[in-house]
């Protein structure tokens, strides 16, 4: 739950102050427990227990960012051979993430660096029971050893497991967080672009703006095969190479550790990078033998190109046409009957669905009062847009009792006044005073407009029996408003902007005007539950 709001709280305010420390576009929240971080990394059939951690309190969290971001993986668990509040971006070339916990090194993870020395190591460990015959497990590495130190400096993680070998043997402490198609360890040395060493798995991440690391790896998932129904024990661990200085991370994907069948997805995602008409990844949903996308309102869903993560030598077809990932284009526009065939021919169907979110768009985009539907206009009426407000000058002598009003609002919105369901063209309402309206989208947000009309003198019958009184018109300095302690006072520019809004606390409040631009402006009072209204003029 504490990620949860955190999420939310970030992408209300795209900059999160998170102890007292900036953490632009990645939110990453240290005040976990160890068995907090066990059950964010658990995914479908695990169960855990004999939880334990060692290392700096400051060295592990729990993260999340805000959709699309400078790699695949968008929340899970972290760990950190520094402070790991540091890691979150945008990312300054020239300034050396760099904090010394003080704590020991890992036996391991030296081991895995012929007994090279190791310090401020973090390292979760915990029991699991499996349930099928395959385990998987998403993560990256990142460093501030980039670039200057890589083809010397050895900041190391792992994944170490122990448990009954299926295919012989015995696993013991085997490190399975290696470079694919090797059994070399992943660490800063042997990844890199400056020997170079794998720079196909480097990211150079120098002007990055989610991680605070000068260089990170891409995503590895590596499948490794177990009994089911047996008992692991898995340690993973960070820790700094040689010296103390220059941190490293060890970030792994929630949900993402799975004891699954050979004819599993493990990941299904639509990227941005392969799907120009998306504005950020979308997340596939896997659960039993379903997979379930959500995209934005509209999106184009007849060629979609899908990544996806299979065990390896098992393919992915539709029909008899084999899927590869990142690659093949499908219409999705229906249902999509994936087959998961295995190298020992079990298969597995599998059914994407891809649905459209609900539209969370709130908007009246255009509102008028038509002589077709008000005989008793002498001509058609255009609303002024000021922000939520809509303002509107009608003839003198004109009958506000029934107005018939004409608008256009977002796609699948609707609206209220008082509770009562709106229609273009047909519904009447009584202007003589403010007309609430409550626009709600199609997933249920919803937005507020005011509805003024005002009489051509710039008067309504409010505004000329309210004893507010707003002076001078034209101002310089100031604007006195006279009369209406307690309410909420907004200054709108011309094209409808908010530039000044703030309680009015005294019955002659003096509001100074001078640091705004010369124009029109237009003065928004909400006194005793109606709305004031005044345009006036800065010189």
């Amino acid at each position: 739950m504490r990620i949860l709001f955190y999420c939310i709280l970030f992408i209300i305010s795209f900059r999160l102050y998170f102890n007292q420390d900036i953490v632009a576009q990645l939110v990453v929240d240290p005040l976990v427990t160890p068995d907090e971080m066990v059950d964010n990394l658990a995914g479908v059939n695990i169960n855990y227990y004999n939880i334990n951690y060692e290392g700096s309190d400051s060295a592990n969290a729990i993260f999340c960012s805000n959709g699309y971001n400078d790699i695949e993986l968008k929340e899970g668990i972290c760990l950190s051979s520094g402070r790991i509040k540091y890691a979150g971006g945008p990312n300054s070339f020239n300034e050396n993430l760099s904090y010394v916990n003080g704590t020991f090194g890992d036996f391991l993870l030296s081991g895995l660096l012929q007994q090279s020395i190791t310090w401020d190591a973090a390292i979760l460990e915990f029991d699991i029971l499996t349930t099928k015959s395959l385990l998987s497990l998403s993560f990256f590495f990142a460093s501030e050893e980039y670039p200057e130190w890589a083809d010397v400096n050895k900041d190391i993680i792992g994944v170490f497991l122990t448990g009954a070998n299926p295919i012989g043997s015995y696993f013991s402490s085997t490190n399975i967080a290696t470079i694919p198609d090797t059994s070399l360890p992943i660490c800063v040395i042997n990844i890199n672009n400056v020997i170079p060493s794998f720079p196909e798995y480097y990211i150079d991440n120098s002007s990055g703006q989610y991680f605070a690391y000068d260089g990170l790896t891409t995503v590895f998932s590596p499948f490794i095969y177990v009994y089911p129904d047996s008992v692991y024990h898995i340690r993973i661990g960070i820790a700094d190479e040689n010296d103390s200085y220059y941190d490293s991370g060890f970030f792994l994907e929630k949900g993402s550790l799975l004891s699954i069948d050979s004819t599993d997805f493990t990941r299904y995602r639509f990227k941005v990078v392969n799907n120009q008409n998306l504005e950020q990844d979308i997340i596939g949903t896997i659960e039993n033998d379903s997979i379930k996308l959500c995209v934005p309102n509209a999106t184009d869903i007849s060629q979609l190109v899908s990544s996806f993560t299979i065990p390896p030598g098992t393919n992915a077809y539709v029909g008899n046409v084999l899927q590869k990932s990142d690659t093949t284009i499908s219409d999705f526009t229906e249902p999509v009957i994936y087959t998961l065939v295995a190298g020992n021919g079990n298969s597995k169907d599998w059914t994407v669905v891809v649905d459209y979110l609900p539209n969370n768009e709130n908007e009246i985009l255009e509102y008028e009062f038509l002589v077709e539907n008000n005989p008793n206009l002498s001509e058609d009426l255009i609303g002024e847009f000021i922000g939520q407000v809509i303002l509107f000058y009608a003839p003198v002598g004109t009958n506000l009792i029934e107005l018939i009003a004409t608008y256009t609002l977002s796609d699948n919105a609707t609206a209220y006044v008082n509770g009562v369901y709106q229609q273009s063209s047909i519904t009447p309402n009584n202007f003589y005073n403010t007309v609430h309206y409550d626009i709600i989208a199609e997933n249920g947000d919803t937005n507020f407009y005011h509805v003024n009309v005002l009489i051509a003198s710039g008067e309504n019958d409010y505004n000329k029996k309210s004893n507010i009184l707003i002076y001078p018109n034209p101002a310089k300095d100031y604007v006195f408003v006279q009369n209406a302690n307690g309410s909420d006072f907004k200054l709108y520019n011309h094209t409808g902007k908010l530039v000044q809004t703030f309680i009015i606390s005294s019955q002659n409040k003096q509001i100074p005007v001078n640091h705004l631009p010369s124009g029109v402006y237009y003065l928004h009072i909400d006194y005793l539950n109606k709305v004031f209204l005044r345009k006036i003029i800065i010189k």
